[in-house]
Order: structure tokens, then sequence, then C-alpha cells
């Protein structure tokens, strides 16, 4: 071995080397030699003794130019010029890489090769001398094909002395062989157990292009089929690294009902699916991958019982935007490579410029970058259980009362809970008072108030205020003129109680407006008690005392009078009361209760 170090900044520099003629050498570029068997004297000198066959030294000086490392850049870490390393930056080289078998390449402080952990191995004396040598020559180290995991053969030595494994035997347990010439095929051998039990243990890698042949038949039935049927037959997985981006094609052929499934993890992330055929047959598939992506491929049998042989084609392509086929990662392919049109020269949707509109009021219409235009359904339910809802493609969405709501009878107003759908009915009541309290929108003029009943007193002619009311519900509300007491002998033109307005507009059939009175009056023309009706123009007198008759109850009497004639969207009623003479008995006046305008055919 020659170690030389030549230590300078650059320029010229001198190598001498001292060689016996029989090839050794004994120099180490020092002009100094050693003594050593030859007899060789340490200043290669005349007096030494040769070998046999030998001659004296020949000292041979070589004159090179070299570039050394600059001083002012060793040891930055950066290999420099004339630097064949820096510190821990060996340019990526190792005593392999120097010729050697193993060890560890280091660098010197002057950025040189540091070889001196370097070594070199004996591979091929046919012995095993050195933990990297798993053989030597005929020295298998007491392995065979069977302890490294085949099922038979004959395990040898390679000249690097490693295990050369060609002639051992494994058991494809996949395409329908017998490979290790035992008799057994794919899951009927033992050294399938394992990869028969688990599709997913180790599937086998087939090549884009490729092709493979196999059987089901043994697998297990372990995973989701890929079609979303509820149950599925015994499966085998293959693994596919696409070679082009764009599709994938698939082809499954069998005489068996199989299916072709493609996942991005075994048995997880569904990619796409096939299995239309009933029976058996050609299952085809096309998948959008990119370049170098891994799929999974399940050939999988359509149902529990279904198993059988078949052959798998694989093979990937690339997709052509503007070829008019949408396929791969295009969202879409209109034919031509232009934008603007709604599918841009990158075949991608252009929404700023789709008119999704499909004229089907029944449908929303979006335009979604991934998918392009979509019509979704309009979900007409508008959450009121009392609706009939539906949708007309040129009308819209409609909300038709249920036909369960409405008896048809006109003396009932009819209810439905919106959140229930349970239904009540009442007497039909367009105004309906019984003055238990002072009615919201009613208009008082002088002398009239409402209040508990009270029997009044001091009367001339007729009969007292009643002492209770006529609904009897407790609370003995009433609406009168002087409630509890007489109206006196002022003359006045008529004071009134007004009903709100009511909207009769479109209440079908007659009308009837109903109340109970109490009245004492003396007839006109000393007073007057008046009942009108204003039919959206004009306030019409309904009712009215005769001349020379007065009016003298002392009881509740029941009023009914048809208002059809009447009706409009601002009906109104008012009770009147005047003095016309001074000469008047002086009386109780009016008392009505219970007011009601309801559907004149309705008791």
């Amino acid at each position: 071995m020659i170690r030389s170090r030549v230590l300078g900044v650059g320029g010229w520099a001198c190598l001498s080397v001292l060689m016996a003629c029989n090839g050794s050498i004994s120099g180490d570029g020092s002009g100094a030699g050693t003594g050593g068997t030859a007899g060789m004297g340490s200043d290669g000198g005349d007096d030494a003794d040769f070998p046999e066959g030998g001659g004296p030294p020949i000292q041979i000086q070589v004159q090179v130019q070299v570039t050394l490392p600059n001083r002012e850049t060793c040891g930055d870490g950066v290999i420099q010029a004339g630097e064949q390393c820096d510190g821990e930056n060996l340019a990526g080289r190792s005593c392999r890489g120097l010729g050697f078998d193993a060890g560890t390449l280091a660098c010197f402080d002057d950025c040189t090769f540091d070889a001196s952990q370097c070594e070199l191995v004996s591979c091929g004396d046919g012995v095993i001398n050195d933990p990297l040598e798993a053989c030597d020559r005929d020295d298998l180290n007491g392995e065979s094909c069977e302890s490294l995991g085949f099922d038979g053969g004959d395990l040898s030595c390679s000249p690097g002395c490693g295990f050369d494994t060609v002639s051992c035997l494994m058991e494809d347990c996949y395409d329908r062989r017998d490979n290790d010439a035992d008799g057994l095929i794919d899951c009927a051998d033992s050294s399938c157990s394992v990869a028969c039990a688990d599709a997913c243990f180790a599937p086998p890698l087939i090549g884009d292009p490729g092709s493979a042949v196999g059987s089901t038949v043994g697998h297990s039935a372990s995973l989701e089929s890929g079609c979303g049927a509820p149950v599925s037959g015994p499966e085998v997985v293959y693994r596919v690294v696409a070679a082009k981006a764009g599709v994938l094609d698939v082809m499954l052929a069998s005489h068996s009902d199989l299916g072709i499934a493609a996942f991005t993890e075994c048995g997880a992330g569904p990619r796409g699916c096939s299995d239309v055929v009933p029976g058996g047959g050609r299952e085809r598939l096309s998948i959008p991958v990119e370049e170098g992506e891994t799929l999974f491929l399940v050939v999988d049998g359509h149902g529990a019982q279904d198993a059988g042989a078949y052959a798998l084609d694989v093979q990937s392509r690339a997709v052509v935007c503007g070829d008019g086929v949408a396929e791969g990662l295009e969202r879409c392919d209109d034919g031509n490579a232009n934008d603007g049109d709604g599918c841009s020269s990158t075949c991608e949707f252009e929404c700023d410029v789709l008119d999704c509109d499909d004229g089907d009021a029944c449908t929303l219409d979006p335009c979604d970058p991934e998918s392009g235009c979509n019509h979704q359904a309009v979900d007409p339910d508008d959450g009121d259980a009392c609706t009939v809802d539906a949708c007309d493609p040129s009308g819209g969405v409609t909300h038709a009362l249920k036909p369960n709501v409405d008896d048809q009878d006109i003396c009932t107003f009819d209810f439905c809970d919106p959140g229930t759908g349970v239904i009540s009915r009442a007497p039909a009541e367009y105004l309906s008072e019984d003055f238990s309290a002072k009615p919201d929108g009613w208009a008082f003029g002088d002398t009239w108030e409402s209040g508990p009943a009270h029997a009044s007193s001091g009367q001339i002619g007729g009969h007292p205020d009643p002492a209770s009311d006529h609904s009897a519900m407790g609370d003995d509300g009433v609406a009168g003129t002087k409630i509890g007491g007489n109206v006196g002998t002022n003359v006045h033109a008529p004071f009134y109680l007004e009903t709100p307005p009511v909207d009769l507009s479109k209440v079908p059939g007659p009308v009837t407006l109903e109340f109970w009175r109490w009245l004492n009056s003396d007839y006109p023309p000393y007073a007057n008690a008046t009942v009108e009706v204003y039919d959206g123009a004009a306030w019409v007198q309904v009712f009215g005392m005769v001349s020379g008759v007065p009016i003298q109850d002392n009881e509740w009497k029941l009023v009914q009078v048809d208002i059809t004639a009447y009706k409009s969207s601002k009906l109104q009623v008012r009770w009147g009361y005047s003095i016309g003479s001074s000469s008047a008995f002086d009386e109780s006046g009016w008392n009505i209760d219970d007011v009601r305008i309801i559907p004149g055919d309705c008791e």
C-alpha cells in the first residue's frame, strides 16, 4: 500500500518512490527508506544484500504539477478548488466510492481525504470473515432457500458475497400456477395462508401497462364491496402506479360474476367501480389519475358465492383537452380549446359565462367549478303541517291547505296548528264581543260606557237597567248608556257606540248582525233608539223606534238583523240614542251584550 501526503499551498512538488526490482515498494515518498527482508538499507546504499533474482532499488523522481488546498478557505465547510473535502463535507464520497469495501471516510485538516479507517474485505476466499459477507462461495453460513422464506429451491452465493436466490422457489398466491412445484396452487398452498386470509397484507404490483391472471377462489371476503353491494364475495387486491397523468383504463374479464373497484388505500377511499355485467363477462373502469399515483385495484365477487378465474389488464393514457370527450381530470370538454364559451382551454368550467337556468321553476340552477351546472330540486316544504306543498315547473312552489282542514261548513271557522297539523273548529264569527273588558277599537260617544251590569232606579216609565249581563260568564260585562242610571231629559242629537271596521268583502252568502238588548226608551219625537250599519260609503239605519210606541224591556231580548246588503271591506255597526224633547220620560236607556256578526244561515 502507498500512503502519500503532499503539503503546501500550490505549485510544484517532488515525489520520490523507491521500488525494488521485484515490484515491492519500501519507500514512503520521503526519500528515507527503511530496512526490510530484502536487505535494503535506509539510504538505499550499494552495501545492501539483494534477494536472488533482484537488483538494486531504483529511485524515481517524478515531477508533477498539482493544485494544493487554499489554506484561507479550507475549514469553512465548502469545497473549493484544490479541496477534496472540507470538514464533514465529503462531496458525497465514501470508502466504497474510493474502492474500499467498508469503513468510514473522513477529512484531514488540510481538506484531503482521510481513508485510514477504510477497509478491504477479502470476499471470494471461501471463508466468511467479515460482517459484510452474507456468504462466501460454498459457505452459505447455514442458510437455505427455506430459511430465507422461500418454499424451496437451491440457494447460492453471488460474487459479491451476497445470497443469490434466483433458483429459490416461491408460490405466487395469485397466478393459478404451482410455482414451487409442490402440487398445490395458490390458496391451497400453506405458504399462501396469510396472503389469502388478508387481501391487504402484501398486494402484488401490476405494471402500467400490465396484466395479470388469477383466481379469487380460496381468498377472504373481508373488504366491503366497492360497488356498494351489501354482501360481496372473495377478493384479490393489486397495486398499480400510474405511469401517465390522465386516465387509468382497467378491464376485467371473467366467466364468473366478478367486479372491479379502485381505491386510494387498500379497501378505503373509493375512486370507481364497475360491476354491471351479470353472470360474468367484461367489466371496464376508467379512473382519473396523476402520474406516479398509486391505486389499489380490487377484484371482487358480486355476491358471497361468486368466485372464479379472471384476467386483468391495466394501462394509463394521456387525456387530450379539446377532443370532445370529458375524461380523466377534465371538468368538461366541448371539442375546442377556446376560452369564454363555458369550457376553458384547459377544460375547466367557466361559471362566469355559463347560463345554467333550465327554465324549470322547481329547480335551483347553481354553477359549481368542479361539476358545472347543477339542477337541484327545490324543496317546497314550508314547514307548515297544515299545507300540501307542491311545485309546478311553470308556476313554481304552491302551498295548498290540506283538504280536511276546511269542512265546507260556513257556520264554522276551521283552524289548523302549523306545528302539529291538529285541526279544531269554532262557530263562525266575523265579530264577537261580550264586554267582559272594555273592547279594543270600539268608539264610545257621550253617555256610552262599558262595565259590570248594575240595576238602576228612579226612572219615569219603563224598567230599570239589568242587575246582570246576558252571557252569565261571571264578568257581568255590558255596554250601555249610563249603566246603573237613567239617560236624563236634556235634548241632544244621537250619541253612538260604534264597532271597529269588519272586512266582509269576501264573505260568501248572507250575513246577520246579532246582539242582546235590554232597552227602555220613550218614543219619537221625545226620544229615539237606533241601529245603523256603515256599508263602506254611508250609514244606513236598520232599526228604529216607531212614533207613539215606547220600548220597555224587562228582560234580555235577542235582536237579529240581516246585513247582507251592506257587506264591504269596512262594514261597521253603531247603536244610537237621542232626546228630541225635554218632555221625554227619563228612562234607563240602552243595555247591550254578546254582539256577533255571523253567517246568516247559522243558528
